[in-house]
């Protein structure tokens, strides 16, 4: 078979399993009386979380400065010619306490955006209002 042939039946097929595989939703419920549940589960997840990323914080952070001061007393004792083979280590140790610190402070992220989505959700704080400057049109015409 010719490469044009090839391309016209695998469009063709394409076509066919994107036509069969579409689905239809017929969406007529009425969610503007939607209350959900409260629970106490996202506080539960949330205090969890935090005691988590806290302890790997933590111990990060302590391995992070036992390794640098064990680095230094090597590099200290070490003979001049020794100090190359060190001084190449520690980059390789800058380089991973560097993601270390990073890791932690990218959860540390995460785990802020999500109390305040916690927060948000929950009722506690709304997170910004929009405060409108000028009338919208039906508040004039209601006035």
């Amino acid at each position: 078979m010719s490469d044009r042939k090839v391309k016209i039946i695998s469009t063709m097929i394409i076509c066919l399993i994107l036509i069969l595989t579409a689905t239809v939703v017929n969406a007529a419920a009425d969610i503007s009386d939607f209350k959900p549940k409260e629970t106490d589960a996202s506080d539960k997840i949330a205090g969890g979380t935090g005691v988590v990323i806290t302890v790997v914080q933590t111990i990060g952070i302590g391995i992070a400065i036992v390794m640098l001061i064990a680095l230094a007393i090597k590099y200290i004792s070490a003979a001049p010619s020794d100090k190359a083979d060190i001084k190449k280590s520690a980059i390789v140790y800058i380089i991973g306490a560097i993601l270390l610190f990073a890791a932690s402070g990218i959860l540390q992220i995460f785990k802020t955006a999500g109390d305040d989505i916690n927060e948000t959700i929950s009722g506690g704080t709304t997170g910004g209002e929009v405060i409108l400057e000028k009338p919208m049109k039906q508040d004039i015409i209601k006035a």
